[in-house]
């Protein structure tokens, strides 16, 4: 990323843009290789210099650690299933009514918001 500019990671709901951007933060650990800034290994870095050459502002609004089910009924205590599942349709989101919602991709986390 050349220096001093603003650079999009973009591409579709749960392929680990997220992921990569909290990396690169300093709030998660890859599971393997190395993660270089320039020539310097990330987990090198002080967290200060860090931050001087990453800016990260989260994108998680903050769904509870429980179903998608649940975390629909907050706002929609009345609805069925089939309103949920017509709800989720409508924001792309295919996945299980039972499926921990805090495990969904920040993108999908919005949308089920």
């Amino acid at each position: 990323f050349p220096t001093g500019s603003c650079t999009a990671i973009m591409g579709p709901s749960g392929i680990g843009k997220s992921t990569l951007l909290r990396i690169l933060a300093g709030q998660e650990v890859p599971y393997s290789g190395t993660t270089m800034l320039g020539s310097y290994e990330l987990s090198t870095l002080t967290e200060m210099s860090r931050h001087m050459a990453i800016r990260y502002v989260p994108q998680e609004i903050g769904v509870l650690k429980t179903t998608v089910r649940q975390n629909l009924q907050l706002t929609a205590p009345n609805a069925c299933d089939s309103e949920f599942f017509d709800a989720l349709a409508l924001a792309e989101v295919d996945i299980n009514l039972d499926y921990d919602a805090s495990l969904l991709s920040g993108g999908q986390q919005q949308r089920v918001a």
